[in-house]
């Protein structure tokens, strides 16, 4: 699936459609009167980027099929935390700290500013690096073992 070739079926899709809908989980998600979306590539992937005033999602695009009244989309979805940033002072340097819903620690960013002007963002998402600051996302770590096979960080995992 391209981005371009997506485009076009959404676009010739939706010129029939008159009040489509976007179901997950058997759910309505987004209604497309009122939501907006775009469509994005790089890295031979596919991004659907829904949006509302209720809520924004990202789904990379596997494949797509019309059949009938219907465009049936195959997705592969990202983790959703519910993420909660709040500013901190890193080492010194404004940043965020990123925490889950239970208050578990997932990510901190730092920005290092020189003259008011952003120079680089370093982002630290390794829990043996943040649990000196707190407990850390147990979503976080079901979400490294997914991705590293049960690799913890520093047994090999890239951090």
């Amino acid at each position: 699936m391209t981005p371009d070739s997506l485009s076009q079926m959404i676009s010739e899709f939706l010129s029939e459609a008159n009040a489509a809908v976007v179901v997950e989980d058997g759910a309505i998600a987004f209604n497309l009167v009122d939501a907006k979306y775009s469509i994005s590539g790089e890295y031979n992937k596919c991004l659907l980027h829904l949006w509302s005033s209720a809520r924004n999602v990202v789904r990379r695009v596997l494949d797509a099929e019309i059949k009938g009244t219907t465009l049936r989309l195959q997705v592969q979805r990202t983790l959703e935390l519910g993420a909660v940033l709040t500013p901190a002072q890193v080492n010194g340097q404004p940043g965020m700290l990123a925490r889950d819903a239970d208050g578990g620690l997932i990510v901190v960013i730092a920005l290092d500013v020189l003259d008011r002007q952003v120079q680089a963002i370093r982002v630290v998402a390794n829990p043996d690096k943040l649990r000196h600051l707190g407990p850390v996302s147990r979503t976080w770590h079901l979400r490294w073992n997914e991705q590293n096979r049960g690799v913890t960080p520093g047994e090999g995992a890239a951090s």
